[in-house]
């Protein structure tokens, strides 16, 4: 620090009298901002103009709209008479029901305008009784709501189509009675296991996922767990003819089938390398989604966001 010999000396920034004087920054002037907008005015209108047709072009038309909302409320409206009243309906009891897939996660495309929806059973998953539940929703459909519709079953569930929209039912059960099936009456534990893990998909979703920033973030990972018409597996194709299954897609076997191989064959290390892998891959896909709800959680640019998200 340097020495004076005489206070009149010493200059102002020295005696505390002096405040330090923000740098200048040009793009906080409001002058220069002007600027900018005024000469990139016309690419914005085009830009916004081209993404509002996009968005016009992918998602549902109104009347898709409205079909698949009016044959939701319909169907939502039958279970939740069952539901409540469980005398009124001999072929099973209803725990609860829950919307998944795009339609609760509000990403319907008009290429594929199918509506997701579970339906927990108190009592065991038949054939039989899903077979009546099937034909008791469709009649009261067709009758009460006066919309025409039919039923068929796939391998989830049962499929109702009404005009060019339809609603996928997935069959669930409650825990206590998975230790209770018997492979030859009741519906297959994996399927169980899949509609459940579909329903807390879509409560982490709806718990999470209230910025809408997220619905971008989260929705490619959800799509990859839950079944969608360009999976593999069996599924229903909403593009051409929804009551056509389309089979074995992709050709490749799933990880549960590859552990009973390793397990016919007698391949133990197998089983707990593929075991291990699979529950590493989903570690990392969940340490991603946390890592990108907490950036928009603290307020993150979401341009920060999409710069990660290419990087990846």
């Amino acid at each position: 620090m340097p020495t004076f010999r005489d206070k009149s000396e010493i200059p102002s920034y020295f005696n505390g009298t002096a405040r330090l004087q923000p740098v200048y920054d040009e793009y906080l002037d409001p002058k220069m901002y002007k600027m900018l907008t005024e000469g990139n005015q016309k690419y914005y209108k085009e830009l916004a103009d081209t993404i509002g047709n996009l968005y016009e072009s992918i998602i549902p038309s109104t009347i898709q709209t409205q079909n698949i909302n009016v044959l939701i409320n319909l169907i939502k409206l039958f279970l939740s008479k069952i539901t409540v009243s469980p005398d009124s309906f001999n072929g099973c009891t209803i725990s609860h029901i829950q919307p998944i897939g795009s339609f609760a996660y509000g990403t319907l495309r008009s290429v594929s305008c199918i509506a997701d929806m579970a339906v927990v059973l108190k009592t065991l998953p038949t054939q039989e009784s899903i077979l009546l539940l099937a034909k008791a929703i469709t009649a009261d459909v067709t009758t009460k709501g006066q919309v025409e519709c039919n039923f068929q079953l796939w391998e989830f569930g049962f499929v109702l189509k009404s005009n060019d929209v339809c609603v996928r039912i997935f069959i669930g059960t409650i825990p206590s009675n998975l230790n209770l099936l018997n492979p030859t009456m009741h519906y297959d534990l994996r399927i169980l296991n899949k509609t459940d893990l579909f329903i807390k998909s879509s409560k982490w979703f709806e718990q999470n996922c209230t910025n809408p920033l997220l619905v971008a973030l989260v929705t490619g990972p959800l799509i990859c767990i839950h079944p969608n018409e360009e999976q593999s597996g069996d599924v229903v194709a909403a593009d051409e003819d929804i009551g056509e299954e389309v089979t074995g897609s992709s050709g490749e076997m799933s990880n549960e089938e590859k552990i009973l191989e390793y397990a016919e064959a007698g391949e133990t290390e197998k089983i707990d390398t593929r075991i291990r892998d699979a529950e590493e891959a989903k570690e990392r896909t969940m340490t991603v989604l946390r890592r990108e709800v907490e950036w928009v959680i603290n307020g993150l640019d979401p341009r920060c966001i999409l710069a990660a998200a290419k990087k990846k």
